[in-house]
């Protein structure tokens, strides 16, 4: 009994850890699709363009400036990730 619940631990571990790799090359792809200027970094009118569909104005100037870790102004492509997993939850 005890091997049986340590392969799915096991299991759920790695399936899990896959989903993870696999969100982070699409939030990579998207940050590159979403960096319509090329600079390396997300402009709040660039994120704004991704995240009206489900945010207020509002909540996207909260988001953005929650997600701006760095307090640069922009988010890098680790801070544009997380805003985005937060845009989806409006």
């Amino acid at each position: 009994m005890n091997y049986t619940r340590n392969s799915l631990a096991a299991s759920f571990l790695l399936t899990i850890a896959g989903v993870f790799a696999t969100v982070e090359v699409a939030s990579a792809d998207c940050f590159n699709g979403v960096d319509t200027d090329g600079s390396g970094d997300v402009t709040i009118d660039e994120f704004a363009v991704v995240a009206s569909g489900n945010c207020s104005s509002a909540q996207i100037d909260l988001i953005f400036s929650y997600a701006d870790a760095d307090d640069d102004g922009v988010l890098n492509c680790d801070e544009f990730v997380e805003a985005l997993i937060l845009a989806l939850g409006c």
